[in-house]
């Protein structure tokens, strides 16, 4: 195990007293904003701060789980979250659940503060659905706590460690697939910023089947929120006129959400105009008109594998470094048709 980070140690990189960095990050008066935020920031890229914590919890036991999620207003972390839960409940154990954006964008600082939130309600092990950032890594990492990863594929720096999720490459080629095959020729992927690394294999698997198909692809970035995806949508409209494009893939329920609006508002119909496409199977996909063909991840299946999973770990203490990618299904609904 790494050396602990000492309160002498954060002195000496902020060039401060530890007397200074104690009240700094006891919140305490008599240092200013400019060198309390300094030595916050030193502290945490240290993993200081949340060593501490660690430090008074360490050799305890919990029997909790702690689920980092990447956008609480998407209804697949609730989805998935209570395929954890349900699984972590025949063990006498249950999930709590933190999230790391702020206004649909994510906040480092929040980040910051939710891990050592967790690590205060003596979680077991840590569940995270995005690529954490490197100084919670390494805090986790440290105090030996065991990590997860569920959706979103484990960074370079998370190595060896569990994942499951979908195969979000073979999803993008079943979109392809199934749009070239009913005569598309020129389709838009509207994806989230490819800093949340599940973007790339949808959009990859997409490109590479549809560039095998004769059918060109455009990528249209937005942000991770229904509004963004909404403005980045009318923006392409504007930019290139309604022609230019016959099929869009939306890579998950909040960006499917902005393109249909923006596509009424425009007074593009679908499928007559242009055929649409969205990641993950939700409960009103049928009850739309018209209804809409989808990606099912099939989410609760993931959450239930992930959650026998930490279970096994949890309780039988089981080192685990597997990958498991579960299969999806595309379901062809009425908001896909030829073109003629």
């Amino acid at each position: 195990m790494a050396r602990r980070i000492t309160l002498k140690d954060v002195s000496a990189r902020a060039g401060v007293s530890t007397y200074t960095v104690s009240q700094a990050l006891a919140g305490k008066a008599g240092v200013s904003d400019e060198t309390r935020e300094m030595v916050i920031r030193t502290a945490d890229e240290m993993g200081y701060v949340t060593n501490v914590l660690a430090a008074n919890l360490k050799g305890q036991t919990s029997s909790t789980v702690g689920v980092m999620t990447a956008s609480g207003r998407n209804q697949y972390y609730s989805m998935l979250v209570q395929g954890i839960d349900g699984v972590l409940q025949q063990y006498g154990l249950h999930a709590v659940t933190n999230d790391a954006m702020r206004g649909g964008v994510y906040n480092a600082e929040l980040e910051r503060e939710s891990v050592s939130a967790l690590l205060q309600q003596r979680v077991a092990l840590i569940v995270a659905t995005y690529s954490l950032g490197e100084s919670s890594l390494r805090a986790i990492r440290e105090w030996d706590i065991p990590l997860v990863f569920v959706d979103s594929l484990p960074p370079a720096a998370a190595e060896p460690c569990p994942f499951v999720g979908c195969d979000n490459r073979l999803a993008g080629e079943l979109v392809a697939e199934h749009l070239a095959g009913l005569g598309h020729r020129n389709a838009v992927f509207l994806g989230f910023p490819a800093d949340w690394n599940t973007r790339l294999p949808r959009e990859a698997g997409f490109r590479d089947a549809a560039s095998r198909l004769g059918m060109s692809v455009t990528t249209v970035e937005s942000e991770n929120t229904a509004e963004g995806a909404y403005a980045a949508m009318r923006g392409h409209l504007a930019e290139v006129g309604s022609g230019s494009f016959d099929a869009i893939y939306a890579s998950n329920t909040p960006l499917l959400h902005g393109v249909l609006r923006a596509l009424r508002d425009e007074g593009l119909s679908v499928p007559e105009s242009v055929s649409v496409v969205g990641f993950d199977e939700f409960e009103w996909a049928e009850l739309l008109s018209p209804s809409v063909t989808v990606v099912d991840q099939h989410i609760e299946q993931i959450g239930r594998e992930a959650g026998r999973l930490i279970a096994e770990i949890v309780t039988e203490g089981r080192e685990v470094t597997e990958h498991l990618a579960i299969r999806p299904d595309l379901i062809i609904r009425q908001s896909t048709a030829p073109r003629h």
